[in-house]
């Protein structure tokens, strides 16, 4: 005897298994009430065996347990040739009428053979039935139930096999077996289960003509066949057919009817194709008939191929609130129609509208939850899904979210393949193009390395991690990942040159360095000479849009002239660099001639009848705008219109700043108008402006003094759901400080005001520029009480005055003639931590000081004069022509003290050379000047310093 098996695990106790055999083997709907219940059966035998305590009866259970026991081994042919051996060892031992036993051992070896893996399964799982059938075909039977297994196992295998269902009918019918019609049922299925629909039928004859009364399981399989031909029509014929002869439909035939009409919206994405499903289900439940897994299955695929996640996310709810458990294939399902939800067009005209990409963001969540409930429910996550939803976070930029899902892998052990990292490195390489943080391009290459140590890197791969590098401007890590990848066998395609010589292009923009273009050229020039990978016109486009970032036209124009040369069709891609490139250069050195060569090349593109593109349109509006032209840049947006190519947010944008521009520059606000209209007809072809379009508008209004419009355009900004930014609320405060000035009020200072507590409201901080307009304004209106209020709100939210605002206090002093508190800001100043007066500066203090008056007599204007000159010369501050106006204006007012003519010679020894005086104090200053040289004794000397 052999010896005792091994003791047997739990999991190997109960074991479900499933078989499953390309040539009509077995599945586990077919094979589990043979295999599993043999294993049952053969461990009650041992176990009532050895209660017995008859020998023969233990021995045969030791044997049969044995043989059971070396499902757990199983593993590949030769294991199942072992216990073929075996069993055939057994059932010698035992007698031919022994029909329970026998069976028992069968059962036994099928139990091994469905534990080995799935190829193994197939050579093997019908030899053993045949060879079961064959030794006890000749005992007293159930045949029946045999063969109808059989049968049900060839309709039921992954590739249907009714060749093979055919010839076990016939060898049941030679046996002597009369089919009856769930046989027949059986029968039809295999041959519905293969989409065979005329053998199907030819079943259903040959039952008729047999005088069997067909059953719900043959008119379902006739159902069933019509279904996954997408044939609706037949199938609810043969629903009807059912029903007139008074078969009642059950699960099974509403099934096949839902599955007709699933089938046909997923091969025809035919919506009411879905809804005929919906109202079948509908019929179902009214009928009495609970639906099942398929039933709702059914319904979840049938909005998944229609790209409906909110439909297919209902009955997946409803499925769930029926009691109805879920499988993994409708998880998955869910899975892949709400990730397929979640990634935004990238090609939508504007900005992202907010409701889709909410929506967008729920249905990532969506897809993560469902995953989270399949692996809690114990199915098998598989890699496509995992990678679904970490893709879906990334295509979002939330790469925090594809992290934590990408760490399960690490952590959890769950399937990754090669496509797992690749979605990892691509969004890095994506949000490195977004943000150029080396930090990016660093993780890339870890997340590559790691990978190579799991699985073995691909093109797909080596070329994202490159990319990663090359939006950073990281030539040196790109080159060497180039070099790897080569080294690693992993042959680069033209993606991954295209991504290399990206590098350098984009090192190239960051430093202004023309080497880099050599690189990114010679890498072109060895892919041309090399001939292994041809360039593509993309290639050439990069290193061209290259040569135009730094400025080199006529570089960019030689390669355009090469690709032309190497048969190569320029793209409208092409041509756009080549024109953006000359509207640039014409932009930067305001030379119109380069715009008339991007016109130029604009006439080329039509004589070659390619289409230019939003690009070409746009850049060359562009052009003409920045130098002014804005009617010609208005004739390139008709010329846009008419040709069919819609202008997007960048092209109007083009058009507002060329007009609001040139409205500020003529203040005329004609041009400020039609900007504005060029906004208003942006809304109305539904092309959403963004926040640059109003703050040119809101800039222009304040730069022309029309305060009433930079405020509409603030408030239609905040309406349009664009949250302004700080240069935003900025213009509108230079609106009202300007509007201050002008109507020498008080009141749009007090809306300024508002304006500030509104963006500390909304967490933003007012800047030093903001306070700095905000006390200019008030200067020139010559408030001094309220200039000092504001330098102290400013100070209380952490900003310190600068050179700019002591300046606005000290014309306010001016203004006011307010000498004690031009003294106090002038001690204000000198104690200020890091301020560095100029000469313009200590002009206006002087300025200050020459029109300052002291009411109460206790402050002399001379005594404060010295003190800015003392000032001045500590800090090594160079007089200059101003100071000696304000000097002379000193000693015009006492003519008798010394210090003014002191002052006065002090600066013309200091070298001031051209007087020129100007204003309607020039003859007065010139005469003082004439009188303190003439009342001077080294007079001639003085008139030589002073030239």
């Amino acid at each position: 005897r052999p010896p005792p098996p091994p003791p047997r695990s739990p999991s190997h106790q109960r074991r479900s298994f499933t078989l499953t055999s390309g040539m009509g083997g077995l599945n586990a709907a077919a094979s589990e009430s043979a295999a599993r219940d043999a294993c049952d059966e053969a461990e009650s035998a041992a176990a009532a065996a050895v209660s017995s305590g008859q020998e023969e009866a233990k021995g045969f259970a030791a044997e049969l347990e044995q043989l059971t026991a070396m499902a757990g081994q199983a593993r590949n042919l030769s294991d199942i040739e072992r216990a073929r051996k075996a069993r055939d060892r057994v059932l010698q031992g035992l007698d031919k009428a022994d029909i329970a036993r026998r069976r028992l051992v069968h059962g036994a070896c099928l139990h091994v053979a469905s534990s080995a893996s799935s190829d193994v399964r197939e050579q093997m799982a019908r030899k053993i039935y045949l060879e079961m059938v064959d030794d006890i075909q000749e005992a007293n039977l159930d045949m029946k139930d045999t063969f109808l297994k059989l049968l049900r196992a060839c309709a039921y295998a992954e590739r249907p096999a009714p060749t093979t269902a055919v010839d076990w009918a016939e060898k049941a019918q030679r046996m002597g077996l009369e089919f009856d019609a769930e046989l027949f049922g059986a029968l039809a299925w295999c041959h519905a289960a293969a989409a065979d629909s005329d053998k199907a039928e030819e079943v259903y004859n040959t039952a008729r003509e047999a005088g069997v009364r067909p059953g719900e399981g043959l008119f379902s399989a006739l159902i069933h066949a019509a279904a996954l031909r997408g044939d609706v029509d037949h199938a609810e014929r043969w629903f009807r057919e059912m029903g007139s002869a008074q078969v009642p439909a059950g699960t099974a035939a509403y099934n096949a009817l839902i599955c007709a009409h699933s089938v046909t919206a997923r091969r025809s994405r035919d919506e009411p194709a879905a809804r005929a499903a919906e109202r079948v289900l509908g019929e179902m439940r009214a009928a009495g008939v609970r639906p099942d897994e398929a039933s709702f299955h059914s319904l979840v695929e049938a909005w998944d191929r229609l790209d409906d996640a909110d439909r297919a996310g209902y009955w997946f709810g409803e499925m769930k609130r029926a009691g109805v458990e879920p499988k993994e294939r409708t998880y998955k399902a869910i899975i892949a129609v709400h990730t397929r939800k979640c990634k935004l067009d990238d090609s939508a005209e504007g900005a992202e509208d907010a409701e889709d990409a909410e929506a967008a963001a729920a249905a990532a969540e969506a897809a993560a939850q469902a995953l989270e409930e399949m692996a809690a429910k114990g199915h098998e996550v598989d890699a496509v899904a995992l990678n679904a939803v970490i893709d879906s976070f990334a295509q979002r930029g939330d790469l925090e979210r594809a992290g934590r899902y990408f760490e399960r892998v690490r952590r959890a052990g769950w399937p990754s393949n090669p496509a797992t990292y690749s979605i990892m490195i691509h969004a890095h390489a994506e949000r490195s193009k977004a943000t150029h943080d080396p930090g990016h391009a660093r993780e890339a290459e870890r997340l590559l390395r790691e990978m190579r140590g799991r699985h073995a890197a691909d093109g797909i791969a080596f070329t994202a991690a490159i990319d990663a590098c090359a939006n950073a401007g990281d030539t040196g890590r790109a080159g060497r990942l180039f070099r790897e990848m080569k080294e690693a066998g992993v042959e680069p395609n033209v993606q991954t040159y295209n991504a290399l010589i990206n590098a350098h292009a984009k090192r190239a923009k960051m430093r202004r360095d023309p080497k880099q273009i050599d690189a990114a050229e010679r890498i072109l020039q060895a892919m041309l000479n090399d001939g292994a990978v041809e360039p593509s016109k993309n290639t050439i486009d990069t290193v061209m849009h290259a040569c135009a970032q730094i400025g080199d036209v006529d570089r960019a124009r030689r390669w355009f002239d090469e690709m032309k040369d190497a048969d190569m069709q320029p793209s409208a891609h092409t041509y756009a660099v080549l024109i953006d490139a000359h509207a640039k250069r014409g932009k930067e050195t305001r030379d119109e001639a380069q715009v008339k060569m991007a016109e130029q090349m604009f006439q080329l593109m039509n004589e070659e009848n390619i289409q230019p593109d939003r690009v070409c349109y746009t850049a060359l509006i562009d052009a003409c705008a920045q130098l002014g032209n804005v009617e010609r840049a208005k004739f390139w947006l008709h010329k846009m219109v008419n040709a069919g190519v819609q202008p997007n947010d960048h092209t109007y944008n083009a058009l507002i700043n060329a007009y609001a521009q040139h409205g500020r520059k003529t203040r005329n606000r004609k041009y400020v108008k039609e900007a504005e209209q060029f906004l208003e007809e942006m809304q109305e072809k539904g092309i959403v402006p963004d926040a640059l379009s109003f703050k040119m508008l809101i800039n222009t209004s304040a730069q022309v003094g029309d305060v009433d419009r930079a405020e509409k355009w603030f408030n239609r900004m905040k309406g349009s759901n664009i949250e302004p930014d700080i240069h935003a609320y900025g213009h509108l405060i230079n609106a009202f400080a300007k509007n201050a000035v002008q109507s020498r009020s008080e009141l749009p200072i007090k809306k300024a005001g508002m304006i500030i507590l509104e963006m500390r409201d909304n967490g933003m901080k007012p800047n030093i520029v903001m306070f700095n307009t905000i006390v200019d304004a008030v200067a020139k209106i010559g408030n001094i009480t309220l200039a000092a209020r504001w330098v102290k709100a400013m100070e209380s939210v952490g900003v310190e005055p600068d050179e700019r605002t002591f300046n606005s206090l000290f014309i306010a002093s001016a203004k006011s003639q307010s000498l004690k508190f031009a003294i106090s800001a002038f001690e204000k100043m000198k104690k200020s931590i890091g301020l560095k007066p100029n000469q313009y500066l200590f002009a206006t203090i002087m300025n200050a000081c020459a029109d300052g008056v002291d009411e109460s007599g206790s402050v002399d204007y001379l005594d404060f004069a010295e003190e800015i000159v003392n000032e001045m010369v500590q800090r090594s501050i160079k007089p200059n022509a101003f100071h000696l106006s304000m000097f002379l204006k000193l000693y015009r007012r006492n003519p008798k003290d010394i210090r003014p003519k002191m002052w006065v010679q002090w600066i013309l020894k200091r070298g001031v050379k051209n007087i020129e005086f100007q204003g309607q104090d020039q003859d007065k200053n010139r005469k003082a000047l004439d009188e303190i040289l003439a009342s001077m004794s080294n007079r001639d000397k003085l008139i030589e310093h002073s030239g």
